[in-house]
């Protein structure tokens, strides 16, 4: 990984998901294993894995099972298949990265511009195609709300640091 102490949600969640899946550890082993992974000095506190494992556990991607005075996190078949599906996605942006002309940076602004615009795009059309009036909650407008404002964050970091 590169050398920074901050990461995308992203990045510790996979870092944590595929620590599960080699063996199931508990909460400190988990910040070894991030620790140990990231070599560069980021060292995250238990209030900051809980959370992230708790999410992981709503989603179904993980479970825990209490032994003794600490909880050993265990991978479930869907939280394998996001593994294999984050792979292929990793290796596809690879190799579509390497067919553009990294030399041209108009024609990386301008893919990312296209990949922009069918986000923006993308978004309204999938929330008219799947909620009909009377299914939003207003939990679910908030939750939505604080997704888009993440994804947006998460955008403008990347921005920040085009490595």
């Amino acid at each position: 990984m590169s050398d920074r102490s901050t990461f995308d949600y992203g990045e510790v969640r996979r870092l944590l998901l595929d620590a599960v899946a080699k063996r199931p550890p508990h909460g400190y082993e988990l910040i070894r294993v991030v620790v140990e992974r990231t070599d560069s000095g980021f060292r995250p506190r238990l209030g900051y894995v809980y959370p992230r494992l708790a999410k992981l556990a709503d989603e179904g991607l993980i479970t825990g099972t209490r032994m003794g005075c600490n909880v050993v996190h265990t991978i479930t078949d869907r939280g394998r298949e996001g593994i294999t599906a984050h792979a292929a996605t990793s290796r596809q942006v690879t190799a579509e990265a390497r067919r553009m002309d990294l030399g041209d940076d108009g024609a990386l602004l301008s893919s990312a511009q296209r990949a922009t615009s069918k986000f923006v795009r993308n978004v309204p059309e999938e929330v008219a195609a799947r909620a009909k009036p009377g299914d939003l909650s207003p939990v679910t407008v908030l939750r939505l709300e604080v997704e888009l404002t993440q994804a947006h964050e998460a955008i403008a970091r990347r921005l920040a640091r085009p490595y």
